[in-house]
């Protein structure tokens, strides 16, 4: 999980799940990876399983599309 490549166009503060935090953070340093989102302060535990389960609607939603 923590290779999970995040997207560069992810719109972190559109993210209401993630804590207020966590998305000031995110948009900021604009992680490549969880690993790397994880590492940053103020990044909850929460948020990161947040993150992953949106990511992981994002893949379907594109599969499905495909």
């Amino acid at each position: 999980n923590r290779d999970l490549p995040l997207p560069i166009d992810l719109d972190y503060p559109s993210f209401q799940a993630l804590s207020f935090e966590g998305r000031q953070r995110l948009q900021k340093h604009r992680p490549r990876t969880l690993g790397e989102a994880e590492s940053l302060p103020g990044v909850t535990q929460a948020d990161l399983e947040t993150l992953w389960a949106l990511l992981q609607a994002r893949l379907k939603t594109r599969a499905v599309s495909s």
